[in-house]
């Protein structure tokens, strides 16, 4: 059982519907109970950083989804809220690190990936861009905009990374002039690489505002 009774009474319900014995029931207890367990992590300040797996790297798309599930326990549960509010906290944090980076450290100890061919810092685990690491937190903060009972604006950065992330679009041309990106791995048999990455952006015409990233 874990230290919420609203999560406690979630898990007595999976057991009453399919049974105490029931794969499904087992995995809903030890997969919700793993991720409180094992891979959240507070500071002093009070922000979280989630570890993915086994891996002591954060990812802002990962990170992002093993939190949503809790955005059903939330209303009951301010610490819930709390860990909610204090992950996006640090995924704008490290989104003004480097907003090209997938995968962060705890903080900037140089592990990861160091020896990648690109532009590679302590904090950054690894640095191979996916448009979805932007997207994820993002959308996470979406969904607590739809509960009134969440007040994600109190993380003072999550305005100033919507203002550096996005851009009009009437500003597209000025912005691929300088959205470069490269990335280059080595392993024994292969050489993966994308020396210049023009961002992939899907512009709609009803919709102004796009990724952006100096």
């Amino acid at each position: 059982m874990s230290s919420f009774s609203s999560i406690d009474a979630m898990i007595s319900k999976v057991k009453e519907r399919f049974g105490a014995e029931h794969k499904i029931s087992v995995m809903f207890e030890n997969c919700i109970s793993n991720t409180l367990n094992t891979t959240i992590h507070r500071d002093e300040q009070g922000r979280i950083f989630v570890i993915t797996g086994d891996i002591p790297a954060m990812w802002l798309r990962d990170s992002s989804c093993q939190l949503r599930p809790f955005l059903l326990f939330a209303r009951e549960e301010p610490a819930i809220r709390d860990i909610i509010v204090g992950l996006l906290q640090r995924q704008m944090e490290c989104i003004l690190i480097d907003p090209y980076a997938n995968a962060f450290n705890e903080s900037a100890n140089g592990n990861g990936f160091q020896d990648d061919d690109t532009q590679m810092k302590p904090e950054l685990w690894e640095r191979k861009y996916e448009i979805d690491s932007l997207c994820f937190p993002f959308l996470l903060s979406f969904y607590c905009c739809g509960h009134s009972f969440f007040n994600i604006f109190c993380c003072s950065l999550w305005n100033v990374v919507n203002d550096y992330t996005c851009c009009r679009g009437d500003d597209v041309k000025g912005f691929l002039a300088y959205a470069v990106y490269f990335f280059t791995v080595y392993d024994h048999f292969h050489m993966y690489s994308s020396p210049i990455l023009i961002l992939s952006i899907c512009i709609f015409q009803t919709t102004p505002l796009i990724c952006r990233m100096p």
